[in-house]
């Protein structure tokens, strides 16, 4: 069943009474309640949201995505707990375990569709029906020629209508959409990661020592042009908005949503991502060889 995704934006008491998270609007005194074990995702986006430590603790046990957000509006961490499956133990030793060329050939995968991937959004409208193709064959062991680079020069150079658009961080309109988006997605990712009784922070081929979630950073990589998808539909149709809002963040919390196609079912891309990790897992015990292709569904 597709988790729920749960934004508070006004100043709130959260707190816990028979498994039901209780959400109390400081202003109107109206309390709101949801069955904890239906949430997914949790997003605080209020300096004046109070939450008890009690339901803290029950958002952890049902492995709740709980996400604070700084006075800017932008998702700053993510708590998550510290045991998410029961068999982690024996799942984080085979993880650890696992060897170099199985990583690698992990890695060359998750590539592979995200290529696989950014050509279809790319091309759906027949415009650009070769570069992109071009290269997912070419994507060694490792990704050792770094086609990703390459694949992603050309994507974002084509995919929006903005002359000399750059991906970046701290770039211009849509960035701010993609960013978020993909806070998003990497926050679902992280709790899959752990649901699995996988360690987020060792990863297949992110390795910074001071990035506690590499193992996610790997996972989401095929899903990212989920995001893009709906940051580019939005943006085709509101050019001229620069900030994140409210309205905003409600369309990019439509990503846990969208359509993923695996092994010739549709799922939701939670789902999906949760699937994936659980192939991933296979893979580290040997069980299985190859990760299946979350294939992008496009929408109208």
């Amino acid at each position: 069943m597709i988790k729920k995704i749960i934004y508070i934006g006004s100043p709130s008491y959260l707190s816990v009474k028979y498994e039901q998270l209780l959400i109390k609007n400081n202003d109107s005194g109206e309390v709101n309640s949801i069955p904890i074990e239906d949430m997914g995702y949790l997003e605080l986006d209020s300096p004046q949201i109070t939450i008890t430590n009690i339901c803290m603790q029950s958002l952890l046990a049902k492995n709740v995505a709980l996400v604070s957000c700084n006075s800017s509006h932008i998702p700053e961490g993510i708590f998550l707990p510290l045991a998410g499956n029961s068999l982690q133990s024996k799942r984080m030793q085979a993880q650890v375990n696992c060897s170099l060329p199985t990583k690698k050939n992990l890695w060359k995968q998750l590539i592979q569709y995200k290529i696989k991937n950014q050509h279809k959004l790319l091309n759906r409208n027949g415009e650009h029906p070769e570069t992109l193709k071009k290269m997912i064959d070419k994507v060694k062991s490792g990704d050792a020629d770094n086609m990703e680079a390459r694949a992603s020069q050309y994507y974002w150079k084509n995919l929006f209508p903005i002359a000399k658009f750059k991906r970046s961080r701290f770039g211009d309109y849509p960035n701010n959409l993609l960013n978020y988006g993909y806070m998003v997605l990497r926050a679902i990712t992280a709790r899959a990661v752990v649901s699995s009784g996988l360690h987020p922070s060792v990863g297949l081929h992110h390795k910074n020592q001071y990035n506690p979630f590499c193992l996610a950073d790997d996972v989401m990589e095929p899903f990212r042009p989920a995001v893009d998808q709906i940051v580019l539909k939005y943006y085709l149709n509101n050019p001229a908005c620069e900030t994140l809002t409210k309205k905003e963040k409600a369309i990019m919390l439509y990503i846990p949503h969208c359509d993923i196609e695996t092994e010739k079912k549709t799922h939701p891309l939670m789902i999906a991502v949760q699937k994936m990790c659980s192939s991933i897992v296979d893979i580290f015990e040997d069980e299985k060889k190859e990760l299946p292709y979350p294939e992008l569904c496009l929408t109208e």
